[in-house]
Parts: C-alpha cells; structure tokens; sequence
C-alpha cells in the first residue's frame, strides 16, 4: 500500500503503440512470466528490430534497490 518509489513509476505511455510509430514491426507487452516468454521467442524469431514492453508490478522490486 505504500507509494512505489520513483524510479519505479514510469509514464503511462503506450510504449507498444509508441514503437509502431517509429516503424517498430514486432513490438509486445508482457504481463506475465508466460508472456514474456512467448514474446521473447517472438522476439528472436522475428527479422528486425523488436520491443518487448515488460509491465511488473512496482512493489515487487528487490528489496536491496534504494
């Protein structure tokens, strides 16, 4: 419940759809474990440049960051 800290908030852009603009063919967000996976596979299958937008939960940072 506490207010994540700062360098863990990062704007709410749509970063997938920012990658289209800028010509971005392969471009995915990854909510979960299993997501992630499947776009990473997609990622290296795919001929060109690729982004995959990993959305975590800003609570669930390590403890050791600052």
């Amino acid at each position: 419940s506490a207010t994540p800290l700062p360098y863990a908030v990062i704007s709410q852009w749509d970063f997938v759809k920012f990658a289209g603009s800028m010509g971005v063919q392969y471009a995915q967000l990854a909510d979960t474990a299993a997501a992630f996976d499947a776009a990473l596979a997609g990622a290296k299958a795919f001929n060109g440049p690729a982004l995959i937008a990993a959305k975590v939960d800003p609570h669930g940072l390590p403890a050791e960051l600052p």
